[in-house]
């Protein structure tokens, strides 16, 4: 199973020291853990997987990722582009690409909800969801998503957007 997300990979000092594997600043890249995580695979030989849960996540409601933002889809795209990119240009499978994909999808979702939530004219909500759903970005990878085995809610959600009804 492919993990995107820093939050649950531990690495090894001497690989990180090794290859300088930074993290990039979020004001450069949105989701900059999972955008690092990418970079490191290429160095990646052995994996282990552990079953019992050792991170504590602490919710923090200022985070620039629970605030309503008027430039959050186009730093969505900007993640999306320049992961591709990496992926591309270090040669990885198709796997990688459509775990990239599903995290666009993901986090074009969780921007239409902070827009449904946002206290902004109800035109102006209409305008930006629209924006997102009719996207070629996003109609794009929605044609090549497979929704076999999402639930339901997803995949009504995922119907709704590729119908362009928001």
């Amino acid at each position: 199973n492919l993990c995107l997300s820093a939050c649950v990979c531990l690495s090894s000092m001497e690989l990180v020291q090794r290859i300088k594997w930074r993290f990039v600043s979020e004001r450069t890249i949105t989701s900059e853990d999972s955008y690092a995580i990418i970079s490191l695979y290429k160095y990646v030989k052995r994996v282990a997987v552990l079953c019992e849960p050792l991170y504590f996540y602490c919710k923090n409601f200022e985070s620039p990722t629970k605030v309503y933002r008027a430039d959050r889809f186009k730093k969505i795209k900007h993640f999306y582009y320049e992961c591709r990119k990496m992926a591309e240009q270090l040669g990885f499978n198709e796997e990688v690409h459509n775990r990239i994909s599903g995290l666009f999808l993901s986090f074009s979702i969780a921007a239409m909800k902070l827009i449904g939530s946002a206290d902004l004219d109800v035109n102006d909500k209409k305008k930006y969801l629209a924006q997102i759903v009719d996207d070629d970005d996003i109609q794009n990878v929605l044609k090549n998503i497979d929704c076999r085995s999402m639930s339901e809610g997803r995949k009504i959600l995922f119907w709704a957007v590729r119908n362009k009804k928001y």
